[in-house]
């Protein structure tokens, strides 16, 4: 419905467009699952809005204590995001999950397995222990270095004989290459199939390992136990891996909470103290 904009008077020509969108769809009821990190004056703006598009209910609005102190020090562990905006809603009597116990089941379609499955015939060793591996990152904020998912695969496949399935974006091809000459049985399948045959593909896996981000989530709907890597730059807890069973590993460092996408100064100093052999014993626990 709506473009974002660098430019104030196109945003406000596409703000313009919404609500008359809105009006025009004469919606009565709104649940509002902004994310958690906006705060109670924003969520008052959004309400005003909706109210002015016509819409007479609005079920989740941020209210006092709903807020999110960013400036306490070290961050507290936080719920899952899912849940922070779930816990909103039943505020307003709508009946949820408890904490961690939602459902992630995509329901992929059985055309969308017999797509991987097909696939699978000619690329994946009916014979074979995979596990998936998603070693790209949106942010090289997140992004563990490769050489340190090199290592762990070598030893994975050389103690455990256990094979990396490599997902991610198209753009993440060239980066599993390089796990893929070290370790030549490796299967690289980064930009070959749509999110949902993704998942269907992750599905062909132990376990998932990687770095925070829309792969591990994708593991979680799959069904898949994580192995992940994350960085120091947002809350711990807020974005782990949905539910419970999951083995995350994160460093306390005096600058967590930057929010960077790039961390030039520190080098990535939060990733930097996370050991191969840490993450490589979270893994066993998962065979």
């Amino acid at each position: 419905f709506y473009k974002v904009s660098s430019s104030k008077t196109a945003n406000l020509v596409e703000k313009t467009k919404l609500l008359s969108t809105l009006r025009a769809l004469k919606i009565h009821t709104l649940y509002y699952l902004a994310p958690s990190r906006k705060s109670l004056k924003q969520s008052r703006i959004d309400s005003r809005f909706f109210k002015l598009a016509g819409i007479k209910k609005i079920i989740g609005l941020l209210e006092k204590g709903d807020e999110i102190n960013s400036n306490e020090r070290p961050m507290p562990t936080l719920d899952q995001e899912a849940d922070l905006i779930l816990s909103r809603l039943s505020k307003d009597g709508i009946d949820i999950p408890e904490n961690g116990q939602g459902s992630m089941n995509l329901k992929i379609s059985s055309q969308e397995k017999e797509t991987v499955k097909n696939w699978g015939k000619s690329n994946l060793d009916p014979n074979a222990n995979y596990y998936i591996l998603s070693p790209g990152a949106m942010a090289s904020v997140k992004q563990w270095d490769i050489a340190n998912y090199i290592g762990l695969a070598r030893r994975l496949y050389d103690e455990h004989n256990l094979l990396p399935l490599i997902n991610g974006i198209k753009a993440d091809h060239a980066l599993a290459e390089q796990i893929c000459n070290k370790i030549p049985e490796a299967v690289n399948a980064c930009g070959l199939f749509s999110i949902r045959e993704t998942v269907a593909v992750m599905a062909e896996g132990k376990f998932y390992l990687g770095n925070d981000g829309g792969g591990m989530h994708m593991a979680v709907c799959a069904g898949l136990k994580c192995v992940a890597i994350f960085s120091a730059r947002d809350f711990p807890g807020k974005w782990y891996p949905y539910g419970n069973g999951h083995f995350v590993h994160r460093s306390t460092v005096p600058c967590e909470g930057c929010w960077l996408d790039d961390c030039i100064e520190q080098k990535n100093v939060c990733l930097k103290n996370i050991e191969i052999n840490d993450v490589f014993q979270s893994c066993i626990k998962l065979i």
